[in-house]
């Protein structure tokens, strides 16, 4: 009974692991788009022309 116990704690572990790693991707990616978004705005020119075109936000992959 141990054995069965204990597959299910490694595939619960390895859910867990799974859903923090994507997690962990989706907030580098959303730190990255912004960074750059910021950069684009504190550039020179018209700011309000780039949020008209653009908008304020940015869209992760796969959303």
């Amino acid at each position: 009974m141990g054995t069965i116990s204990a597959g299910f704690e490694r595939s619960d572990a390895r859910r867990h692991f799974h859903s923090v790693y994507t997690r962990t991707a989706q907030i580098t990616e959303l730190e990255a788009l912004s960074a750059a978004r910021v950069a684009e705005l504190v550039a020179p020119g018209q700011v309000v022309l780039k949020l008209a075109r653009r908008g304020f936000g940015v869209l992760l992959s796969g959303a």
